[in-house]
């Protein structure tokens, strides 16, 4: 049984609201309820899967509440359950907590692991050599009991006073990047300029310890250039902010402030190198671009908040805007778009904060003081704003956000994160309110939005496994038997999660599996005659490989419902096999044939997942199962289906509007109640559903 901890942290769950016009709708508030007045949660946010994290840096109580220690800072980790719910998390601290730290200035969280900055905290990793300001950076790990615990306390290797390293952080995978905005010296310890800025990128190590691989600089260094106040990282991609830089890519062109942002890669060889320095096209002095970055793969997003903007004959002062960038073939970054807000304002900072996802970005704009209609002006309120790739290399503004309980000077939007379907938006200065609904004191808050057409994938209700595992191992056919193939699959949060398989021989045809034993309750979600996926992500260490994937009942007559070819490359890859499950077994068997070759492979992330109508609705697709007549219809439909079958009825959205059941092997429902167009009919007939579509005219 998993242990569950309740920390003293609310999660207040809204109803979606979600209409035709929205791509988002908020879901949840999340508060730390033991903070101290003017704690400032949401002054940093970040989110990964079913995992998010706010810091409270003003916040001086511990785990608890209790043991003040002036702004020694906390953050929050919030999870989301396999409900969908973003519940109550836990409060973490630094394991040597000081006045003044500044603990939760900045977070990241990637998978199991998250980490957090302190600029102003002044010992080393052993709590000695007190150097004031130096700066540290915590690591935390979730455990096999859902508890996160502090792993490793990182500092630079050349730390100095008022180096602030810290001051920004972030995460992905087995790389962490620190940034120290006011470090003077350059990679090999020379050349002292005041405030130049650096960074430092720490990688995991078989052992699970956290080292520094490299401390990176900008090519063109200069004095109080602060580069390293904003970092991002994302797999073999980094991104550097330095808004307070003054010339353009070529090291020419000089405006004051004008900005700029450097891009750093991972070779095949581990090695991080600069690859180029990105400004905006239509730079200007006081623009501040790079005040904040995110990068996400091949693509990227640096904001200018202080930019002027033109439009309708008027000039906007500090109006902001963002940029994208995107690596192309030749693995040059190009600015494909600059993005603006829809209603843009004088002094609204579009772009204090960005994040971006795959195709999709959100960009605060915490000065900002309408809501999401551009009406009710509240001062300072804030929100932020929704941009979706549209299949070129455009972006488009899909929905202005904005809090359910906005008031003035919440800063709404001061920092944002997006992963997948999901966002965070930080609201630093909102205000808690007791039990009689009075204000007490600027704690701050976050806040969820999720999107409306949600990925099946990340429906909890459509997957049989992530996120619902009883059993989880790894059977070893021949894998103890052979030297240098190493697996593990642990249990985490109900997610079955291989760390990592890494094959590095492999003798026999078929190596290895990873099993599945269904629970009583997984086999009755399962349903014969249904579609399924089966997926997972791979990569090989040093050649292409190729494989066979087995999926199926592994007694004898080794039913097989996968049984498939397919090729893994150096580049990570997610893979996806879609099958009819054509009997309920116990257990089920992914195996991989990896072949005779020597290079390692990785797989990790495998999913069982049910297939979903574009609607969101699971169910089989067969109008041989059920009848429904007159279908268009225009005056009313009949249901003809078995006698106690219940027949549930969904608008576009997948929103259930009517249901009924089945009497003398049929029902009637008039067409006065729904308004024109396509719904979903399903049908639950004993253990089995089946769905649907009818025209309502």
């Amino acid at each position: 049984m998993k242990l569950k901890i309740t920390l003293f942290v609310s999660a207040i769950m809204l109803i979606n609201t979600c209409i035709y016009s929205q791509d988002h709708s908020e879901t949840s508030k999340l508060t730390g309820l033991e903070q101290a007045d003017g704690a400032h949660l949401g002054e940093s946010v970040a989110i990964s899967g079913n995992y998010a994290i706010a810091g409270a840096d003003l916040d001086s109580g511990d785990e608890s509440g209790n043991n003040y220690v002036y702004t020694a800072g906390t953050a929050y980790i919030f999870e989301r359950d396999i409900n969908g719910n973003w519940s109550e998390g836990q409060k973490i601290v630094a394991s040597d907590r000081g006045a003044a730290d500044h603990f939760g200035i900045s977070v990241g969280i990637s998978g199991n692991y998250a980490i957090v900055g302190a600029l102003h905290e002044d010992e080393d990793a052993l709590g000695e050599n007190t150097m004031s300001a130096a700066g540290s950076a915590y690591i935390f790990k979730r455990n096999e009991n859902g508890i996160w615990k502090e792993v490793q306390k990182i500092v630079a290797s050349d730390r100095d006073e008022s180096d602030f390293f810290g001051r920004s952080v972030d995460i992905s995978g087995n790389h962490a990047i620190i940034g120290a905005y006011a470090e003077d010296e350059d990679t090999s310890g020379l050349f002292t300029v005041a405030d130049a800025g650096s960074a430092y990128i720490f990688e995991k190590d078989e052992n699970g310890t956290w080292n520094e691989i490299k401390k990176i600089v900008a090519s063109d260094r200069a004095e109080y250039d602060r580069f390293g106040e904003v970092v991002a990282i994302s797999d073999d991609y980094a991104i550097v902010g330095v808004p307070d830089e003054d010339e353009d890519a070529n090291g020419e062109n000089t405006y004051g402030a004008a900005g700029s942002a450097y891009i750093f890669e991972c070779d095949d060889r581990g090695y991080w190198n600069k690859v180029q320095k990105i400004v905006a096209s239509d730079r200007a002095e006081g623009d501040f671009f790079g005040k904040s970055v995110s990068i996400s793969g091949s693509k990227a997003i640096v904001a200018a908040y202080a930019n002027d903007e033109e439009s309708g004959g008027s000039i906007f002062y500090d109006a902001g805007s963002a940029y994208i960038f995107e690596r192309d073939e030749s693995g040059n970054w190009i600015e494909v778009d600059k993005i603006i807000a829809s209603d843009i304002g004088t002094g609204d900072g579009f772009g204090n904060s960005v994040s971006i996802s795959e195709n999709y970005a959100v960009v605060g704009s915490s000065f900002d003081g309408e809501n999401a209609q551009r009406e009710d002006t509240i001062s300072y309120a804030g929100s932020a704003y929704i941009f979706k790739r549209n299949g070129s290399e455009n972006w488009d503004e899909v929905q202005k956000i904005v809090s359910s309980d906005r008031d003035t000077s919440d800063f709404f939007g001061s920092a944002v994160g997006i992963s997948g379907d999901y966002i965070i938006c930080g609201a630093v200065n909102d205000d808690l309110e007791d039990k009689k609904s009075e204000p007490i004191g600027e704690h701050g808050s976050a806040y969820i939005f999720e999107t409306c057409s949600q990925n099946p994938e990340n429906n909890p209700e459509n997957i049989i496994e992530n996120g619902d595992f009883e059993i989880c191992k790894i059977n070893p056919w021949s894998l103890a038997a052979w030297e240098g193939a190493t697996a593990s699959a642990v249990l985490v949060n109900g997610e079955c999660v291989v760390m990592p398989l890494d094959i590095a021989s492999d003798p026999l045809p078929w190596h290895i599996q990873l099993m599945q034993v269904f629970s009583a309750n997984q086999i009755d979600r399962l349903d014969e005659d249904e579609i399924y996926t089966i997926s997972f992500d791979a990569y090989a260490e040093a050649t292409d490989r190729h494989c066979y994937v087995f999926f199926g009942e592994h007694f004898p007559p080794f039913t097989a419902l996968i049984d498939e070819k397919f090729t893994v490359g150096t580049d990570p890859e997610s893979f996806s096999f879609e099958f009819n499950l054509s009997s309920v077994f116990s257990d089920m068997r992914l195996a991989l044939s990896i072949g005779a070759e020597t290079p390692a492979v990785t797989f990790d992330n495998v999913r069982l997942i049910k297939k979903v109508l574009p609607s969101g609705i699971v169910g089989i697709s067969d109008n041989n199962k059920i009848k429904i007549m007159p279908n268009p219809a225009t005056d009313h439909f009949q249901v003809f289906a078995e006698e106690g079958s219940v027949v549930s009825i969904y608008n576009s959205l997948g929103q259930i509007i009517k249901t009924g059941t089945i009497e003398n092997e049929q029902i009637t429902f008039q067409i006065d109640e729904f308004a024109g167009g396509i719904y979903i009919i399903k049908v639950h007939k004993k253990n089995k559903v089946y769905t649907s579509k009818i025209m309502l005219r």
